[in-house]
């Protein structure tokens, strides 16, 4: 509930938002359109999208600006994969493994400034890069270019550094 809050603050704040989710099931669909029609929100900024083979997916997520990640349970993969697509990821760092996936990932990748300590800074960054262009525009830049020089993009390279770290702890 706390993700959903800030995101509906979001789609009041910055004007001409939506928010885009996944179609798990009718029910959930149903319940947050009414939380959203409850906070004051036009059911039609929020875009429900269903499964679709992995290419495509990575494919539209090319047309959004923005992963908002949640807080107890990153998106691990699925972080990957938005990466990936040049699609920027802002996450809460956790206290838990599961909560704490996307800023690993993101720290990997040395882009910390998309890495909230709290949940009023994950609301304050997101308003950033939604009204802010030249912030966004930087974003996406410093994405592009993580994507060809950082070994975490780079299969050889991790596996060749991740087998060289396994032997090290093996002589420990």
């Amino acid at each position: 509930e706390i993700e959903f809050n800030i995101w509906m603050k979001l789609l009041i704040k910055v004007e001409n938002s939506i928010l885009w989710l996944l179609e798990s099931n009718s029910l959930s669909k149903k319940n947050l359109i009414n939380e959203a029609r409850k906070r004051g929100i036009d059911t039609s900024r929020i875009v429900f999208s269903r499964k679709i083979p992995i290419e495509l997916h990575m494919s539209r997520q090319k047309c959004a600006d923005l992963f908002l990640d949640t807080f107890n349970y990153n998106s691990g993969v699925m972080s990957f994969l938005a990466l990936r697509s040049g699609l920027p990821i802002l996450t809460c760092s956790g206290s838990s493994y599961s909560a704490r996936i996307s800023t690993s990932i993101l720290s990997a990748i040395n882009m910390n400034d998309l890495i909230a300590k709290d949940k009023d800074e994950y609301e304050r960054i997101a308003f950033e890069i939604a009204t802010k262009s030249e912030k966004y525009l930087s974003i996406k830049d410093i994405l592009k270019q993580r994507q060809i020089d950082s070994a975490y993009f780079n299969s050889e390279t991790f596996t060749r550094d991740l087998e060289e770290n396994y032997k090290a702890l093996i002589s420990l």
